[in-house]
């Protein structure tokens, strides 16, 4: 949502893909990160209605498409894509997407999925973005490389980009600490830059906003400066 948030302002026109959240459910995370608001208080009424109202109505000046369904398959995807001709595509997320598999397994499933939406972002000249879950062994392990997504290498085959977002564990100093935590984004495959890039990201909990902490760039930047996926 943070990354789609930043393709409205740099005036894309998006379509997002959900096959978890309903519309609303993801009005409530774009409000906050929008307007730099604290999201509990909205839950909570704390925040003025006529901020809200003008945070909502410049909102609905992009061009945010969204079609919430959990039944969406691959090819569902390349018929809205067709039909509405977006700047940027959103799937949230690719394990989520409703392909039946028949008698193949699921990393069969999953290759063909992948498949689809490659030749879909190749025939459109689109980006097409999708979340993805890694396995939990190679997480903890911290070995991260795009072959490590559950259930599918061949993933790595297709993505022309590969970024993992991913908490680092920091080693106490003594045992009288706490372990401490910080998220981090890294680029672990890239056809049109250098790989390896690793960025310390701030995520703030409270209005959902991710920013850049090494060189106080917003996270809106830093989408800018990635090569086109």
């Amino acid at each position: 949502v943070n990354m789609a948030v930043n393709m409205l302002k740099a005036k894309k026109k998006v379509l997002y893909f959900s096959l978890e959240m309903s519309t609303s459910e993801l009005l409530d995370r774009f409000v906050p990160i929008y307007g730099n608001y604290n999201a509990r208080d909205i839950r909570e009424r704390a925040v003025q209605q006529d901020f809200l109202h003008g945070t909502v109505t410049e909102l609905k000046q992009f061009d945010l498409r969204v079609v919430w369904s959990g039944a969406i398959t691959s090819s569902d995807v390349a018929y809205e894509i067709t039909n509405q001709q977006p700047d940027v595509v959103m799937v949230d997320y690719l394990q989520r997407l409703n392909d039946d598999k028949g008698r193949d397994t699921e990393m069969e499933r999953l290759r063909d999925m992948v498949r689809k939406l490659k030749n879909c972002a190749m025939a459109n000249q689109i980006p097409i973005i999708t979340p993805v879950q890694i396995d939990k062994a190679s997480s903890k392990s911290g070995q991260i490389r795009v072959e490590n997504v559950a259930g599918a290498k061949d993933i790595a085959n297709e993505a022309d980009l590969a970024l993992y977002l991913y908490e680092k564990e920091n080693k106490r100093e003594s045992i009288n600490q706490t372990t401490s935590y910080e998220t981090r984004l890294r680029i672990v495959k890239a056809r049109h830059a250098m790989k390896g890039t690793d960025i310390k990201i701030n995520f703030d909990k409270y209005n959902l906003r991710m920013t850049d902490e090494n060189d106080g760039k917003d996270f809106e930047q830093i989408s800018r400066e990635l090569p086109p996926m």
